[in-house]
């Protein structure tokens, strides 16, 4: 034995050579002839170094290696051969230690032997003493410049990168959770000896070896690893340079297990070792699946990596891998849906998208599954194997659900769903994510024909549904109020569903419901046309004609004097009055801190205005007359006004009140020209402002100048509205309400497009992710949300009394464009383009630049509809026969 022997008995501690080579040549009588016989006798023995493939090529590396001492290290290099022996000289190429001679000078030296890559550094003066009995070197000196361990990586590096960068990631993947601590040295190694599709599954640590086959002595001086491939399973010892000295085949050995209290024992075959406390459970997982055969043992490493995937990051990458290599040497249609399964979960899209969307390839998958009559067992055996979390259940059910194509399937996987349904409804506490549950829970029994049940959920679910009022005032700046994703989304698919489950009249309802709720939706209006009659299909058809082009443009100029009754009290509460206003509603405080707030004082516009008389103008004083009565107001004075204050219609409260009438509306050649039923629409609209005391606010110049430009900014309102409160959960609930908006337009739009199983992947997404969804706000958006809230309901309140007095919509709907600058300008494109292609406008960030305007004429549409309306105009209006019977009895009284 010789130099490096001296090396091996301190590798523990690198680069500690404080070795005297004399003193062990003295001691060992050591002598050579050459120093080619030095250098073999060195390098050979004990040697430190790489496994390569066949066709490596060693002065190639070399080449490199002196390159990158040249340009990366900046060494100056040099190149030379001894018998065979290649030597690299370097050292600095300039700076203090290079002048000073202080940073020294090295030798690598590389040696090909067979499929074993030599290598060793050393100072040069070593080499230089070869003959000497007498050699040392500075230890410092060849700690702080030597480069060896960058040398090394940098030699593993390049052989790895030039011979095995074809290397599928899988063979031996980081992402492995049964790889442990394996160097590259032991990579090179498992590269040259083992078959290019053996995957390394399991590379594990051992404590210390017990028994080895064949009455083999046991020595502590190896290094022993446990090797588990696709194809079989090795003990290898390993010596301190990461040679490998010893391999013991142990393929279709059984693995036992027994636990201690530190280390526990295994045994596959006749050999035994102990764990380390820190990998015993690797031992333990794998236990029952060392001795599978091949493709169940593929199979399940998958699944082990899957289990583990949340405490090792990216194991979930070998399981795909492991998986995807397993499609190509069994048929099992489970294997495929756990593929397609891993890489939806981990958002793969580039991967699921083109695999398995190509050619309605999952469609075939899932209807392939569902075909087979055992399908409930096997799904269920799946998912328990797989450990599926709800959430992941709930995945696979929508993806079964939308791909299934006739009833016996859908049939088939009820029982599943059922059981998902238990589990999630005694774990789900969130009342929105029950309701989304069930909603398609109701459309599978719908398909299986169960619809009596399915009938008895839903209406359990519209009884229970969180109230979604504030998803009319509140809707996502980006969604298309036009659509079917505008409205009380929840409610809408639960009473859609309910339609579906039920038959005739009960159908006409519900429809009508949902209408009433997406009244700007066209496919909604033509679903209520086929169904409805009487005055509810009369006033559909003007909503529809309403929507195109050019019906908008016209109006009926003529006057109908009419007298009004004056409303109850009770009427104007529960008809008349936006829902969330109402008594006991979330709005319900509205009016109490609204009598709290102090009168402005505005007489000083009066001044500049002229009183408006009848003698002029008798049909707009027999309008402001008529609408006094029926809200019992006395003593409302009307003026109108030039110039600045020339258009629009405003109410100010006051002793007495009054009301402004810009001049440009009772002038024929002015665009803000108003004829008398769109002027019933907006004396209507302000005298209910007055009423309800909105004025006190609604009146004021910084509420006009945010309503103008069709929002609401919060810095602008704060003035004039104080903060309410008392909405709490409902306002918190606004991001799971907006998210659900979202869903539902997004699938529609996606809807359109060529391929159904992109469509139904991105809608199982969106939908499971509802689940998912936190309801986060704060209180700074909580109070901006709710200030918007109350804005939207005052100015919803007074378009409806509005509606109530004109009893035209088209007349309400222009009134609303003829009263305002910045909508006036805009009716051109409106009348001849339609009102929902003007509502679609969007600004730079894609939200709708008009969506003030689509709420409320999306409220104004649904109050049309509505029994309420209907009632308060028979309520209103008193007929001519029955006032001049009242007259005639009058006569005949007096007679009397």
């Amino acid at each position: 034995m010789i130099f490096l022997e001296i090396i091996i008995s301190i590798l523990d501690k690198p680069y500690k050579l404080y070795l005297k080579i004399s003193n062990f040549m003295k001691e060992n009588d050591l002598s050579f002839e050459t120093q080619a016989q030095f250098l073999q006798s060195n390098l050979l023995e004990n040697p430190t170094f790489f496994y390569v493939p066949e066709n490596f090529d060693a002065s190639n590396t070399t080449k490199n290696i002196s390159d990158w001492l040249e340009n990366k290290q900046e060494r100056k290099t040099k190149i030379s051969e001894i018998e065979g022996i290649t030597v690299v000289d370097y050292q600095l190429k300039k700076g203090f230690k290079s002048s000073f001679g202080l940073a020294g000078s090295f030798q690598l030296f590389l040696y090909l032997n067979n499929n074993k890559f030599i290598y060793s550094v050393k100072p040069t003066k070593w080499l230089n003493d070869w003959n000497k009995k007498e050699s040392s070197f500075s230890l410092k000196k060849f700690v702080q410049n030597s480069l060896d361990t960058e040398i090394e990586n940098f030699i593993a590096n390049s052989i790895i990168e030039k011979y095995y960068s074809d290397k599928k990631d899988y063979i031996i993947s980081e992402n492995n959770r049964y790889l442990e601590k394996i160097t590259k040295k032991e990579k090179l190694w498992y590269y040259s000896v083992y078959k290019e599709d053996e995957i390394l599954l399991a590379f594990l640590e051992i404590s210390s070896v017990k028994k080895l086959p064949e009455s083999k002595t046991v020595t502590n001086k190896l290094v022993w690893k446990y090797i588990l491939t696709s194809k079989g399973s090795s003990l290898i010892a390993l010596n301190s340079n990461f040679g490998v000295e010893e391999v013991f085949d142990i393929s279709n050995k059984k693995m036992t297990i027994k636990k201690a209290i530190t280390k526990d024992s295994v045994e596959v075959g006749s050999c035994q070792w102990f764990t380390y406390i820190s990998n015993a459970k690797y031992y333990k997982e794998i236990e029952k699946y060392v001795n599978c055969e091949p493709a169940q043992r593929l199979y399940e490493f998958a699944r082990q990596n899957w289990l583990y995937a949340d405490k090792h990051a990216h194991a979930y990458k070998f399981t795909h891998s492991l998986l995807t290599l397993l499609l190509t040497v069994r048929d099992d249609k489970f294997d495929e849906l756990t593929v397609f399964f891993i890489e939806f979960l981990h958002k793969q899209k580039d991967v699921v998208f083109d695999v398995f969307s190509k050619d309605e390839k999952l469609s075939t998958l899932i209807n392939e599954i569902a075909s087979d009559v055992d399908v409930e067992d096997k799904i269920m055996a799946w998912k328990n194997k797989w450990k599926l979390s709800t959430n992941h259940e709930i995945t696979i059910l929508k993806l079964i659900l939308e791909f299934a194509d006739n009833e016996t399937k859908l049939s088939r996987l009820l029982q599943f769903h059922n059981v998902v349904r238990d589990k999630f409804l005694k774990l789900e506490k969130d009342k929105l994510n029950v309701i989304i549950f069930e909603i398609e829970y109701c459309k599978h029994l719908i398909a299986c024909n169960k619809k009596e049940e399915a009938t008895t959920i839903l209406s359990k679910c519209l009884k229970e549904i969180p109230d979604e009022t504030l998803s009319d005032l509140l809707p996502p700046k980006d969604v298309d109020i036009t659509s079917q994703a505008g409205g009380q989304l929840l409610k809408v698919s639960l009473i859609e569903l309910l339609a579906k489950a039920s038959e005739g009249e009960k159908s006409v309802s519900q429809l009508k419901q949902i209408t009433m709720l997406q009244p700007l939706s066209k496919q909604r209006l033509d679903n209520l046309l086929v169904v409805a009659t009487g005055e509810l299909k009369e006033k559909t058809q003007i909503i529809r004609k309403l929507l195109e082009p050019e019906f908008i443009g016209t109006a009926d100029t003529t006057y109908e004097d009419v007298i009004y009754n004056e409303l109850n009290e009770e009427e104007i509460e529960l008809k008349l009055k936006h829902p969330a206003a109402r008594k006991g509603a979330m709005f319900s405080s509205l009016q109490n801190w609204l009598a709290s707030v102090k009168i402005p004082d505005y007489s000083i516009i009066k001044s500049y205005s002229e009183p408006l008389t009848s003698r002029k103008y008798p049909e707009i004083s027999n309008i402001v007359t008529d609408i006094k009565v029926a809200f019992g107001i006395e003593g409302l004075e009307t003026y109108i006004a030039h110039g600045d204050k020339s258009v629009g219609i405003r109410s100010y409260e006051g002793s007495p009140s009054f009301l402004i009438i810009g001049a440009d509306h009772l002038d024929k050649e002015s665009p803000y020209y108003l004829n008398f039923s769109e002027f019933e629409f907006i004396i209507g609209l302000e005298i209910s402002h007055l009423y309800f005391k909105h004025s006190r606010i609604t009146s004021s110049d910084v509420w006009r100048g945010t309503m103008e430009k069709s929002t609401i900014v919060l810095e602008t309102i704060l003035a004039v509205i104080p903060f309410v409160g008392g909405i709490g959960g409902a306002i918190k609930q606004i991001p799971k309400l907006s998210l659900v908006a979202k869903v539902i337009q997004n699938t529609e739009a996606i809807s359109n497009i060529t391929s159904k199983s992109v469509f139904v992947m991105e809608k199982t997404t969106q939908v499971v992710g509802l689940y998912k969804k936190l309801n986060k706000s704060d209180d700074k958006t909580e109070k901006k949300q709710e200030l918007i809230a109350i804005a939207r309901i005052l100015q919803l309140t007074a378009d409806r009394a509005g509606l109530m007095f004109t009893g035209d919509v088209k007349s309400a709907i222009r009134a609303i464009f003829f009263s305002s600058k910045a909508y006036t300008q805009e009716f051109d494109i409106v009348n001849r383009y339609g009102i929902n292609k003007f509502l679609l406008n969007k600004d730079k960030e894609g939200n709708y630049k008009n969506q003030e305007l689509a709420i409320r004429l999306a409220s104004l549409l649904s109050f049309y509809l509505s029994d309420d309306y209907t009632n308060l105009r028979k309520s209103l209006i008193i007929e001519k026969q029955e006032k001049q019977n009242e007259e005639k009895d009058k006569e005949q009284s007096k007679d009397k």
